[in-house]
């Protein structure tokens, strides 16, 4: 099942390679086969999980690295050295080693570009009251805090743009297919 095979020729090209896919063709293309009634119950929910398991890849590693992550395990499975459900840590581990995104900050002001990242202490615990990054008290200093997650350096828009796309792939999958 290649994601390249599933989109309607109305909004893309089948002919664009799997190499080319950018992340938004890829998960149309992917939710497009987990709506197929070929799959079983079982494989669907070992399909979504791995979709939702590649977006969150996606976001703390080069997309080029999570597709070939993809391209391997569906490589295994059609071989029969893997099934859906399987652990796919092995090739995690071997496909994205080098490959994380750089930290990078959301704020390009020049003035603050190449200044220390402050994080917001009551952002990490979904307490700050905030809604931008903003001017706070850092000690007796006075400094830009930002609205940065300190495990994987995403801005707030990234982490719900992230959890959005697998929200609205979960309640794609909740609709009746249209034949």
């Amino acid at each position: 099942m290649w994601p390249q095979s599933q989109l309607s020729l109305g909004y893309i090209s089948k002919e664009n390679a799997y190499d080319n896919l950018t992340l938004a063709e890829f998960a149309a293309r992917f939710t497009s086969i987990l709506r197929l009634p070929s799959l079983s119950a079982e494989e669907h929910d070992a399909c979504t999980d791995h979709f939702a398991m590649l977006m969150y890849l996606a976001t703390q590693f080069s997309w080029p690295a999570v597709c070939s992550l993809h391209a391997a395990v569906l490589f295994k499975i059609e071989c029969g050295r893997l099934r859906w459900g399987d652990s796919f840590g092995h090739l995690e581990a071997h496909l994205l080693h080098g490959h994380a995104n750089q930290p990078r900050s959301s704020n390009t002001s020049v003035s603050r570009q190449n200044a220390t990242v402050q994080f917001c202490k009551a952002f990490q615990t979904g307490k700050c009251t905030f809604p931008k990054d903003y001017y706070g008290q850092i000690g007796t200093e006075r400094k830009w805090v930002q609205h940065i997650c300190t495990k994987c350096w995403l801005t707030k828009q990234e982490v719900e743009s992230v959890l959005l796309l697998v929200l609205l792939a979960t309640l794609l999958l909740r609709q009746p297919v249209l034949v």
